[in-house]
Formats: structure tokens, C-alpha cells, sequence
């Protein structure tokens, strides 16, 4: 006979494992779970911890953070918004929009990022790899002058 008491445990294991799935109700999967071809729900919020232009011609330079120049990234299944504030405003605009990440690595946690970025109306091309708890996201000829973009997010 199953009494309240193990109708409610049973109740909140139940919740517990669907919560802990690895698959989103889109079926996304998570970085750790996602095979080569898969979509990849990168849901979080993140914090930028490095930003280094990389410049066609061997030249680099690093954004730095601190309290007045930040950035967050958060990430919902299939939406983004950047914010920033200080110095980095002027190289990672305010901006939200859709994304979509795919693995295409057969041998690591990473693939390709689309991001459309609803205020530009624009549809911008990354590379991206995570590995514990960083997103880094890679924009080769990330200015249109194939100079390239590095960036590293800490989630939150």
C-alpha cells in the first residue's frame, strides 16, 4: 500500500529526475551530453573573464575586467542578451537575440554558435568549446577584417 508519505517521495523523485535530465524539452543537449551533429542548450548565466582581439597581422590586445568594465551573457534555450557597462561597451554592445549551438566535435565539448542579434538584425557565425563551467567563443574575422574576437565566460 502506498501511504501519502511515499506518494510524496515518490512525487519528488520524480520532479528530481526531471530536472536533472540532460536533455532540454526542445531536445537540446547539455555540453557534457551532446554527441557530434547534436543542438546543445548552453543555458546559464556567464561572466565575462577575458576578451583578446587577435589581429590578422599577429598583433593582440586584451580587454580587461573589473568592477567598472563587465559583462554578463545569459543564455535561455534558443535566446541570449549581452550587457555590459564601462570600456567594454564599446566592444561588446548591449544586445539579445537568438542562438542556436550545434557539437560538431566528435572528441570535445564544442561546435559552432549562430547567434541573431535582434537589435542589428543580423546573423553573426562563432566557434565555442566548454569546459568546466567556460564558455570561450571564438568570432574568426569577428570585425570583417579577419582579425579574431576571443572570448571567455565564467558561468555564473
Amino acid at each position: 500500500m502506498v501511504t501519502k508519505r511515499h506518494a510524496v517521495l515518490l512525487l519528488l523523485a520524480a520532479i528530481v529526475a526531471a530536472c536533472s535530465s540532460s536533455t532540454s524539452p526542445n531536445g537540446e543537449q547539455s555540453p557534457s551530453n551532446a554527441k557530434q551533429g547534436q543542438k546543445v542548450n548552453l543555458a546559464g548565466t556567464y561572466s565575462l573573464s577575458t576578451f583578446t582581439f587577435d589581429s590578422a597581422d599577429g598583433g593582440s590586445w586584451s580587454q580587461s575586467t573589473d568592477a567598472n568594465n563587465t559583462a554578463t551573457l545569459t543564455l535561455t534555450a534558443g535566446a541570449y542578451t549581452l550587457a555590459s557597462t564601462g570600456a567594454l561597451t564599446q566592444t561588446l554592445s548591449n544586445t539579445h537575440g537568438s542562438y542556436t549551438a550545434t557539437d560538431t566535435s566528435s572528441s570535445s565539448q564544442g561546435g559552432t554558435l549562430v547567434l541573431y542579434d535582434s537589435v542589428a538584425a543580423k546573423t553573426q557565425n562563432y566557434l565555442y568549446s566548454y569546459s568546466n563551467n567556460t564558455l570561450t567563443v571564438s568570432a574568426p574575422n569577428g570585425d570583417g577584417n579577419g582579425n579574431t574576437i576571443v572570448t571567455a565566460w565564467a558561468k555564473q
